[in-house]
């Protein structure tokens, strides 16, 4: 009896634990480095030519003239205590320019192979694909620091003569042998849950940190026809299924989704995803103001992120006059000035007899500081953009540009 009681409660505890797992299904996502960008746009990182030859180099050609370039794997230098980096040379003979990069890293670059181009392709690669496409993609040896350690990487990169990156000086010597290295990779994975089949896309490469893709593995990761690309971040919240989890990496090749409990609803910036109120200081009016007092007569709110120092924001203006001509007893537009003096935007909207309700936030989007909540949160980077939200406040459209305002039009439209 005592055997048995025994075994009932290890039953027991097995099906709470199962239970717990259930209520807590935490996604593992393996990822694996792929070559070529993928979804992604490359990511260009520039390179720094050297005044002599460091020490240690060996297997450097007669040429008529060549220069050392250092090529750093990310766009932050980060510690030379790690293979961080890797070495080419960028020289001439008879007109011809020749590239060599020491991809397998070993500092020898007579076991590298040798590149040559007509002296016009560094005019070619800034604005042609094809051009870009003579240019081979290496698999170079490298490393990372992972917890301290350091870890054997592997990255997918071309190195290219290309003219006009950062700060071209015409006919210069650093333009004449700038190389710039596009890092063509990114990361995949796969995953089940709730016998749905998903996909994940991870850049590594992006100055303000992985950019994250999560799509059914049937549905493309960008949809083209409508120019939306948002991807995720880490410690962003996704819905899969009927749960709701926060992004976040175990270690550098495990994403981790982890499950969220009581979580009903949340609020984001993405299509699909529920709309949060902003309070509001009217810039006109300069009373305290909501969004939902905008759409309490109204079907739509739409926002506009703009500033004065925007010239296609200003283009646009008309095409605002428009809508609210037009659509202004189902649409209520609210504009959001983002710009360092406030008097500009005010001044700007008085004389364009803008009648609908505008706010001010005080700052520079050109400049690489802290910006207001409300732009990080709905992840504003580009102007003008546009976010179409409907009565039961979820966020049915956004873009940038005349496309957006032509496809908002064209959502009007219908209704």
């Amino acid at each position: 009896m005592k055997i048995l009681k025994l075994l009932v409660a290890f039953i027991l505890i097995l099906s709470c634990q199962n239970e717990s797992a259930l209520e807590k299904p935490d996604i593992i996502i393996s990822l694996d480095k792929s070559k070529g960008s993928g979804p992604f746009p490359v990511t260009l990182n520039p390179s720094y030519l050297l005044d002599s030859i460091p020490a240690g180099l060996s297997g450097i050609p007669n040429m008529d003239s060549l220069k050392l370039v250092k090529h750093y794997f990310f766009r932050s230098k980060g510690d030379d205590s790690v293979k961080n980096y890797f070495y080419s040379i960028s020289g001439f003979n008879d007109g011809t320019q020749y590239v060599i990069s020491d991809t397998n890293n070993n500092n020898d670059f007579s076991d590298d192979t040798v590149q040559k181009y007509n002296n016009e392709i560094r005019y070619q690669t800034p604005r042609s694909l094809e051009a870009r496409k003579e240019v081979p993609i290496y698999k170079i040896n490298g490393q990372t620091k992972i917890d301290s350690n350091s870890v054997r990487q592997d990255f997918y990169m071309r190195v290219m003569p290309y003219y006009g990156y950062f700060n071209p000086i015409k006919d210069s010597i650093s333009e004449t042998y700038k190389l710039v290295n596009e890092i063509n990779e990114h990361w995949y994975g796969e995953f089940e849950f709730n016998k749905e089949s998903y996909k994940v896309a991870v850049n590594k490469n992006s100055m303000r940190g992985e950019k994250i893709l999560i799509q059914k593995k049937s549905d493309s990761f960008v949809d083209f026809k409508r120019n939306i690309f948002y991807p995720y971040l880490v410690k962003d919240t996704i819905w899969v299924g009927d749960k709701v989890f926060k992004i976040g990496f175990d270690d550098y090749s495990n994403l981790r989704l982890k499950a969220l409990e009581g979580v009903t609803d949340t609020y984001g910036h993405r299509i699909g995803d529920s709309f949060d109120s902003i309070s509001y200081i009217d810039l006109i009016k300069d009373n305290l103001s909501n969004t939902d007092e905008i759409l309490k007569d109204k079907d739509y709110l739409l926002l506009d992120f703009w500033g004065t120092w925007c010239k296609p924001c200003l283009q646009l203006t008309p095409k605002l006059k428009e809508i609210d001509s037009v659509y202004g007893a189902n649409v209520g537009i609210f504009s959001i000035a983002y710009e360092e003096e406030r008097e500009k935007a005010k001044d700007y909207i008085l004389k364009k007899d803008l009648s609908w309700s505008h706010t001010f936030l005080r700052g520079s989007p050109k400049k690489r500081e802290e910006h207001p909540e409300l732009i990080n949160n709905l992840r504003i980077s580009v102007y003008p953009t546009f976010i179409l939200v409907n009565k039961e406040k979820e966020i049915i459209y956004r873009g940038v540009g005349a496309k957006a305002l032509e496809n908002i039009t064209s959502l009007l439209s219908q209704d």
